[in-house]
């Protein structure tokens, strides 16, 4: 079985937002390069780090299956090629 998607690749540089926490989760995201962190911050700013992921890893395809917000950011670490798939042309 083949299946074909409709995607866009996306480029971020060291520091950008790939979404930011609490933002509708419409997407699967596919590292092409680069590493990105998955983070939130406490009442009082302390940054907490809940995952860094690499190339060629993919991150929260499980949150369109419960069609939840984003619990965290995506922050890009390095420059980053990403790979992102609508919630639609994933299902």
């Amino acid at each position: 079985m083949h299946y074909e998607y409709s995607y866009n690749i996306a480029q971020y540089n060291s520091g950008d937002f790939i979404y930011e926490e609490n933002s509708t989760c419409n997407s699967y995201f596919q590292i092409i390069s680069g590493i990105v962190k998955l983070n939130n911050y406490s009442e009082d700013g302390k940054e907490f780090i809940q995952n860094i992921i690499n190339a060629p890893q993919g991150f929260d395809e499980v949150l369109l299956f419960i069609n939840e917000k984003y619990p965290t950011n995506a922050v890009a670490l390095t420059d980053c090629k990403i790979i992102q798939i609508s919630s639609k042309e994933f299902f």
